[in-house]
Protein backbone atom coordinates (compact mmCIF):
# COMPACT_ATOMS: atom_id res chain seq x y z
CA UNK A 1 0.00 0.00 0.00
CA UNK A 2 1.16 3.47 -0.82
CA UNK A 3 1.64 6.09 1.88
CA UNK A 4 -1.59 7.39 3.42
CA UNK A 5 -1.42 11.01 4.56
CA UNK A 6 -4.09 12.58 6.76
CA UNK A 7 -4.52 16.35 6.76
CA UNK A 8 -7.19 18.96 7.52
CA UNK A 9 -9.69 19.51 4.75
CA UNK A 10 -9.90 22.89 3.09
CA UNK A 11 -12.26 24.60 0.66
CA UNK A 12 -9.74 23.68 -2.07
CA UNK A 13 -10.80 20.01 -1.64
CA UNK A 14 -14.32 20.69 -2.95
CA UNK A 15 -13.57 19.50 -6.50
CA UNK A 16 -12.06 16.22 -5.28
CA UNK A 17 -15.00 15.59 -2.92
CA UNK A 18 -17.47 16.41 -5.66
CA UNK A 19 -15.71 14.00 -8.04
CA UNK A 20 -15.61 11.22 -5.42
CA UNK A 21 -19.36 11.54 -4.79
CA UNK A 22 -20.16 11.16 -8.51
CA UNK A 23 -19.40 7.44 -8.14
CA UNK A 24 -22.42 5.29 -7.24
CA UNK A 25 -20.19 3.01 -5.16
CA UNK A 26 -19.55 6.00 -2.89
CA UNK A 27 -22.82 7.95 -2.78
CA UNK A 28 -24.99 4.82 -2.46
CA UNK A 29 -23.42 4.04 0.92
CA UNK A 30 -24.12 7.55 2.25
CA UNK A 31 -27.11 9.87 2.42
CA UNK A 32 -25.85 11.93 -0.53
CA UNK A 33 -27.99 12.39 -3.62
CA UNK A 34 -26.60 11.39 -7.05
CA UNK A 35 -25.17 14.23 -9.14
CA UNK A 36 -24.71 16.64 -6.24
CA UNK A 37 -23.53 20.11 -7.15
CA UNK A 38 -19.97 21.34 -6.73
CA UNK A 39 -21.34 24.43 -4.96
CA UNK A 40 -22.72 22.16 -2.21
CA UNK A 41 -19.24 20.82 -1.44
CA UNK A 42 -17.70 24.29 -1.66
CA UNK A 43 -20.22 25.57 0.90
CA UNK A 44 -19.83 22.55 3.21
CA UNK A 45 -16.05 22.83 3.26
CA UNK A 46 -16.19 26.58 3.78
CA UNK A 47 -18.61 26.08 6.68
CA UNK A 48 -16.40 23.33 8.15
CA UNK A 49 -13.38 25.59 7.83
CA UNK A 50 -15.14 28.30 9.87
CA UNK A 51 -17.00 26.17 12.44
CA UNK A 52 -15.85 25.12 15.88
CA UNK A 53 -18.48 22.35 15.80
CA UNK A 54 -16.92 20.49 12.83
CA UNK A 55 -13.60 18.73 12.49
CA UNK A 56 -12.99 17.75 8.87
CA UNK A 57 -10.04 15.75 7.51
CA UNK A 58 -9.03 14.15 4.23
CA UNK A 59 -6.81 11.23 3.28
CA UNK A 60 -4.39 11.25 0.39
CA UNK A 61 -2.58 8.24 -1.01
CA UNK A 62 0.70 9.31 -2.55
CA UNK A 63 -0.74 12.80 -3.01
CA UNK A 64 -4.03 11.65 -4.57
CA UNK A 65 -7.31 12.48 -2.81
CA UNK A 66 -8.66 9.22 -1.34
CA UNK A 67 -11.30 10.01 1.28
CA UNK A 68 -12.93 12.42 3.70
CA UNK A 69 -14.18 12.17 7.28
CA UNK A 70 -15.82 14.55 9.73
CA UNK A 71 -16.78 14.91 13.34
CA UNK A 72 -19.86 17.07 13.90
CA UNK A 73 -20.08 18.06 17.55
CA UNK A 74 -23.56 18.30 19.03
CA UNK A 75 -24.83 21.86 19.50
CA UNK A 76 -27.04 21.10 22.51
CA UNK A 77 -24.99 21.83 25.66
CA UNK A 78 -26.29 18.68 27.34
CA UNK A 79 -24.86 16.64 24.44
CA UNK A 80 -21.62 18.56 24.02
CA UNK A 81 -19.75 15.35 24.88
CA UNK A 82 -21.05 13.73 21.65
CA UNK A 83 -20.07 13.98 17.99
CA UNK A 84 -21.44 12.32 14.86
CA UNK A 85 -18.86 10.71 12.59
CA UNK A 86 -19.21 10.71 8.82
CA UNK A 87 -16.84 9.09 6.33
CA UNK A 88 -16.50 8.35 2.63
CA UNK A 89 -13.64 6.70 0.76
CA UNK A 90 -13.16 6.74 -3.01
CA UNK A 91 -14.00 3.44 -4.71
CA UNK A 92 -10.42 2.79 -5.86
CA UNK A 93 -9.14 3.26 -2.28
CA UNK A 94 -11.71 1.15 -0.41
CA UNK A 95 -10.45 -1.85 1.59
CA UNK A 96 -6.89 -0.50 1.56
CA UNK A 97 -6.70 1.01 5.05
CA UNK A 98 -7.79 4.55 4.13
CA UNK A 99 -11.05 4.42 6.09
CA UNK A 100 -9.28 2.90 9.09
CA UNK A 101 -6.65 5.67 9.11
CA UNK A 102 -9.30 8.40 8.83
CA UNK A 103 -11.35 6.98 11.70
CA UNK A 104 -8.27 6.34 13.85
CA UNK A 105 -7.29 9.99 13.44
CA UNK A 106 -10.78 11.20 14.34
CA UNK A 107 -10.76 8.93 17.40
CA UNK A 108 -7.38 10.38 18.41
CA UNK A 109 -8.68 13.94 18.00
CA UNK A 110 -11.91 13.06 19.81
CA UNK A 111 -10.26 11.35 22.78
CA UNK A 112 -7.09 13.37 23.21
CA UNK A 113 -7.85 16.86 21.95
CA UNK A 114 -11.59 17.51 22.08
CA UNK A 115 -12.41 15.50 25.19
CA UNK A 116 -15.42 13.88 23.57
CA UNK A 117 -16.98 10.93 25.37
CA UNK A 118 -19.22 9.44 22.65
CA UNK A 119 -18.94 9.07 18.87
CA UNK A 120 -22.03 8.09 16.90
CA UNK A 121 -22.61 6.97 13.31
CA UNK A 122 -25.20 5.39 11.04
CA UNK A 123 -24.37 2.70 8.51
CA UNK A 124 -26.56 0.73 6.09
CA UNK A 125 -27.03 -2.82 7.38
CA UNK A 126 -25.79 -4.33 4.11
CA UNK A 127 -22.47 -2.45 4.28
CA UNK A 128 -20.83 -5.37 6.08
CA UNK A 129 -17.27 -4.20 5.39
CA UNK A 130 -17.91 -0.84 7.05
CA UNK A 131 -19.72 -2.47 10.00
CA UNK A 132 -16.73 -4.79 10.56
CA UNK A 133 -14.33 -1.84 10.37
CA UNK A 134 -16.34 0.17 12.90
CA UNK A 135 -16.58 -2.81 15.25
CA UNK A 136 -12.81 -3.35 15.03
CA UNK A 137 -12.35 0.26 16.18
CA UNK A 138 -14.60 -0.08 19.22
CA UNK A 139 -18.02 0.87 17.87
CA UNK A 140 -21.01 -1.23 18.94
CA UNK A 141 -24.44 -1.54 17.38
CA UNK A 142 -26.99 0.12 19.62
CA UNK A 143 -30.03 -0.23 17.40
CA UNK A 144 -31.53 -0.60 13.98
CA UNK A 145 -33.41 2.14 12.16
CA UNK A 146 -36.01 0.49 9.94
CA UNK A 147 -36.59 2.07 6.50
CA UNK A 148 -34.05 4.72 7.45
CA UNK A 149 -33.29 6.02 3.95
CA UNK A 150 -34.29 5.60 0.34
CA UNK A 151 -31.57 4.08 -1.85
CA UNK A 152 -32.08 3.19 -5.49
CA UNK A 153 -35.86 3.03 -5.06
CA UNK A 154 -35.85 0.87 -1.92
CA UNK A 155 -36.02 1.78 1.75
CA UNK A 156 -32.93 0.61 3.58
CA UNK A 157 -32.35 -0.13 7.25
CA UNK A 158 -29.36 1.31 9.08
CA UNK A 159 -27.51 0.35 12.21
CA UNK A 160 -27.02 3.01 14.83
CA UNK A 161 -23.49 2.51 16.18
CA UNK A 162 -21.51 4.30 18.87
CA UNK A 163 -18.15 4.25 20.58
CA UNK A 164 -17.77 5.30 24.20
CA UNK A 165 -14.34 6.63 25.10
CA UNK A 166 -12.50 4.06 27.22
CA UNK A 167 -11.75 5.18 30.76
Amino acid sequence: MEKITIRPSSPADARDLHAMFQDEAVYSQTLQIPHGKLSLWERRLKDADESDLIHSIVAEVDGTFAGHATLMREKNPRRSHVAALGIAVGKEFQRQGVGRRLIQELINISDNWLGLHRLELEVFVDNTGAVALYESLGFVTEGRSVDHALRNGHYMDSFLMARIRPQ
